[in-house]
């Protein structure tokens, strides 16, 4: 079951108005919360989850950025795994990727270059289809991991 609640304001109360009702008749429920800020909501919605997907620009400093939040999220008392996500934007390859799954002990999935990922598009290359079922399989593998 994928779901992504219609009150982005309030994402933790339309999940639960929306979302928990039904999410227990599925094994899995993938909620996409959309862009969640580290101070203001984040936590509450990952307080919700078995896992949480990082989704970040794979350049360095958004994926700084992103792999600083991996161990606030992991530090809730949930303890949910997390998943990062990194999305080539710039055509910079996949070495911040690499880089930070080395030693790390989440999973780091690489999102390659495709421009037809722009503005909220859809993927074009065969490549970048296989990253994204790559993501949805770390994240599946994650869930059976937390439980």
């Amino acid at each position: 079951m994928a779901l992504r609640p219609r009150d982005a304001d309030d994402a933790v109360g339309a999940w639960l108005g929306e979302a928990a009702p039904i999410a227990r008749f599925f094994d899995v429920a993938i909620t996409d919360f959309g862009p969640r800020h580290p101070l203001v909501d984040l936590a509450a919605c990952a307080a919700l989850c078995d896992v949480v997907c990082l989704v970040s620009d794979a350049h360095r400093a958004a994926a700084e950025h992103a792999r600083s939040v991996v161990g606030a999220v992991r530090g809730l008392p949930e303890s949910p795994s997390v998943v990062l996500a990194l999305v080539d934007h710039g055509r910079e390859g996949d070495g911040v990727a690499r880089a930070f799954a080395t030693g790390a002990d989440h999973t780091v999935v690489p999102i390659p270059f495709d421009a037809g990922l722009r503005a909220g598009g859809r993927a074009r290359r065969s490549a970048t289809h296989l990253a994204v079922v790559r993501l949805a399989a770390a994240v599946v593998d994650a869930t059976g991991r937390s439980m």
